[in-house]
């Protein structure tokens, strides 16, 4: 059974897992803790092999706002969860905020899912999203972040959670990156998503026909008719066969 306590504030730590990185807009929350104190309990979980210390599960935000408003202690319930739980537990209640970045809501879906095991189906259903949209928050822990941040940042280029959505199209990671970190603008990263998927799929259709060439023992063509327009547009042809 989960115990009852008025815990000091500096035994409290910020969860190791969670992945809101920056706490906004707490200046009314901290005013109403200062005139009436905390109405509801955080929820803590004792830190492994540290007596006394506990990590905020639940309630990082009033947290944040106590120490602001000069509070000593904060009453906490002291749950037992194991680390997929907690971090499963801290997701949830990000979301319910609505004022995650899109690279800390994918960061926190990636972590439950890579680190802690949980499927796609549980955390839609914990979080109350779909599963395609917790795939898509998936494909966005895949980019590279340091990138996808720059460009988040730049007001020229306004990107947007369609915009990234876009570059799911293109099956290689690798190629998402590049296009991502070219493009200048929505419409650029457009026309570079759909360049992009053609490539991939005449490499396809390429590879198609070369095995298919080696099964029927079909000798390669010499590099001077590879290089014949005409034997480019015959080849075209085949292509757009298959």
């Amino acid at each position: 059974m989960a115990k009852t306590k008025e815990i000091s504030i500096d035994k409290l730590l910020i969860h190791p897992n969670n992945v809101r990185k920056s706490y906004r807009d707490i200046s009314e929350l901290t005013a109403s803790i200062r005139e009436v104190g905390i109405l509801q309990n955080l929820t803590v979980v004792p830190v492994p092999e540290e007596d006394g210390l506990y990590y905020v599960v639940i309630g990082n935000r009033r947290l944040q706002a106590a120490k602001k408003a000069g509070l000593a202690t904060v009453p906490c319930v002291i749950a037992e969860m194991d680390e997929a739980d907690q971090a499963l537990t801290m997701l949830t209640e990000n979301l319910q905020r609505n004022d995650l970045t899109i690279i800390e809501e994918a960061a926190g879906y990636q972590m439950c899912f890579s680190d802690f095991g949980i499927d796609v189906g549980t955390l839609a259903k914990k979080t109350g999203f779909s599963k395609t949209t917790v795939r898509h928050r998936l494909n966005v822990a895949k980019l590279d972040q340091d990138v996808l941040q720059e460009k988040l940042d730049d007001p020229s280029f306004q990107l947007s959670f369609t915009d990234i959505q876009r570059l799911e199209r293109i099956r290689s990671i690798d190629k998402r990156n590049e296009v991502l970190e070219k493009a200048e603008d929505s419409r650029d990263l457009d026309w570079m998503v759909e360049q992009a998927v053609k490539d991939e799929e005449l490499e396809r259709r390429q590879k198609k026909m070369v095995a298919l060439a080696k099964k029927e023992s079909i000798p390669a063509a010499p590099q001077e008719v590879i290089s014949e327009q005409y034997f480019r547009t015959r080849w075209d042809l085949l292509l757009n066969l298959t």
